[in-house]
């Protein structure tokens, strides 16, 4: 992940005698961004609220074997053996959101910070209707803008950005039909919104 995402802190820990690694990072209290592919068998954190200075190692808890990367320290080379990074769908995953797509829609609709076409976008994502081109593309590109702001400013980074970020990739994963990671998505933003510097 770290090869991914350099710049910011990433922690992965054994817990369980070994049987879970448990992956995080501080942004955002631990929600993993949508264009870090993941390895398998990978464990994330539940979305909950946490203590925005909470530190890799705090939202790491007990391990007993701990791997830590801070921002812009050294990256080895992947080695051989180095694992596929094809665990996104088994490792986003969170508590159901009941009524996903209505529910996604309510949360557009009352943030400011996005396009007005977002919230017409995730109905008809969740209807399963076509998205036109250029829609997707506007979404694409606002999101691309609010990812670039948070990760500038990680990390002192601004909750309601990284939730307008976690609305989009929630939308996204919607229009590329994978519901478990539209769920995990909405329900980070769902959690980090109910404080009150999110609202």
């Amino acid at each position: 992940m770290a090869r991914q995402e350099p710049n910011i802190s990433w922690s992965a820990g054994l817990r369980d005698g070994g049987r879970t690694t448990l992956l995080v990072t501080d942004l955002a209290g631990g929600w993993i961004p949508p264009h870090v592919r993941l390895p398998p068998q990978v464990t994330l954190l539940e979305p909950a609220t946490r203590r925005p200075d909470a530190t890799v190692e705090d939202l790491l808890g007990a391990v007993s074997v701990a791997a830590i990367h801070q921002p812009h320290s050294y990256i080895g080379e992947p080695q051989p053996d180095t694992p596929a990074l094809t665990g996104d769908r088994t490792a986003r995953i969170a508590p159901t959101v009941d009524e996903l797509g209505p529910t996604l829609a309510e949360a557009v609709r009352r943030r400011d910070g996005l396009p007005r076409i977002a919230q017409a976008v995730a109905v008809a994502a969740a209807r399963k209707y076509g998205i036109p081109d250029n829609e997707a593309e506007l979404l694409h590109e606002r999101a691309t803008e609010i990812q670039q702001l948070v990760l500038t400013t990680y990390p002192h980074h601004d909750a309601s950005a990284a939730v307008d970020w976690m609305l989009l990739a929630a939308i996204n994963a919607l229009i590329e039909g994978n519901h478990p990671a539209a769920n995990y998505h909405l329900a980070w933003a769902m959690a980090t919104m109910s404080t009150r510097s999110c609202k």
